[in-house]
C-alpha cells in the first residue's frame, strides 16, 4: 500500500497460517528471525512495525495497492535471506535481536555469555560483574542499531541479576553438559560432520539420508548379532544331537523362527 504523495508504504507478506497457540518453539523462533531480518533489510520503521496492528488500509482510495497474489511459507522467506545474513546462536556473538523486546535480546545475549564464562569465575560476584559489563557494552552498541533507545541501567541490573543467579546455581550441571556435548560430537559413530550452510529443503533431505544410513547400519548390526547367536547355538546343539532342528535352536536362543 503506497502513499501517492510521498511514496511511503506498508509492505505485507502473506504466509501460510502460523497458529501461535500451538506452534512449536522452533517455528516461533523462525518466525521472529524472519520478521527481524526483513525489518533490517528494508530499513523498516521499528516503532510502527512493533505495534503490528497499525497498517494502511488497502481498500482506501488514497493508497495505491500493488499485489503479486503470492502466499509464502516461512521456509521460503527464510531461504531468500539465508545467504545474506547468518545467525550464530551457539556463540551468542551474532544472535538475532528479538523483534519485539530489548529485554529479551539482552537476556539471550547475556545468558549465552554467562554459560561460556561461568567455569572461569571463582565467585558469583565475579560472574555478575562480567555479565553486567558485557550487557552494558551490548546495550550501548548493538541495541542502538535495532531499537530507538537502549535500556536504562536498572533494567540491565535486573537482567544481570536474574542470569547470574540461575547460571551460578547450575554451574556444575552446565559444565557436565558442556563436557558431554564435546565428547558426543567427537565420538559420532557414523562420522558425520555437522550440517551447515544448507537451505531448509536440502537440510531436511540430508537429515533423512543420514537417518536412512544409520538405520541400515543398525539393522545390519542386529542381523550380524542374531546370526552369530544362532550359529553358536547350532554348533553347541550339534555336539549333543545328531540332528538339530529350527525349533531346537529357537528354544535354545529364545529367537523366533525365521530370523
Amino acid at each position: 500500500m503506497v502513499n501517492r504523495q510521498n511514496a511511503h508504504c506498508h509492505g505485507i507478506y502473506e504466509i501460510d497460517p502460523v497458529f501461535m497457540g500451538s506452534a512449536s518453539e522452533k517455528t516461533i523462533r523462525l518466525l521472529k528471525h524472519v520478521i527481524a531480518t526483513y525489518k533490517e533489510l528494508m530499513n523498516a520503521d521499528r516503532v510502527i512495525t512493533s505495534q503490528k496492528l497499525l497498517v494502511k488500509n488497502p481498500f482506501h482510495p488514497d493508497w495505491e495497492v500493488i499485489c503479486n497474489d503470492r502466499v509464502y511459507t516461512l521456509s521460503e522467506l527464510y531461504e531468500y535471506i539465508s545467504s545474506i545474513t547468518t545467525s550464530r546462536r551457539n556463540t551468542g556473538e551474532k544472535i538475532s535481536p528479538d523483534p519485539f523486546s530489548r529485554n529479551v535480546t539482552l537476556f539471550n545475549r547475556g545468558r549465552l555469555y554467562a554459560y561460556r564464562i561461568v567455569s572461569e569465575c571463582k565467585t558469583d560476584n565475579e560472574l555478575y560483574n562480567k555479565v553486567e559489563s558485557y550487557l552494558k557494552s551490548i546495550n550501548e552498541k548493538d541495541i542502538r542499531k535495532h531499537f530507538k533507545l537502549p535500556l536504562p541501567y536498572n533494567e540491565i541490573r535486573s537482567i544481570t541479576r536474574s542470569i547470574t543467579r540461575w547460571v551460578w546455581h547450575r554451574r556444575n550441571n552446565l559444565r557436565r553438559r558442556s563436557t558431554m556435548g564435546r565428547k558426543k560430537c567427537r565420538a559420532g559413530t557414523m562420522g558425520f560432520e555437522k550440517i551447515q550452510g544448507l537451505p531448509s529443503t536440502l537440510h531436511l533431505a540430508e537429515v533423512k539420508r543420514r537417518q536412512s544410513l544409520s538405520g541400515k547400519r543398525t539393522s545390519a548390526m542386529r542381523r550380524g548379532k542374531t546370526l552369530r547367536l544362532l550359529t553358536e547355538s547350532y554348533v553347541n546343539l550339534l555336539a549333543s544331537y545328531t540332528r538339530v532342528t529350527q525349533t531346537m535352536v529357537r528354544d535354545d536362543t529364545d529367537t523366533p523362527c525365521g530370523q
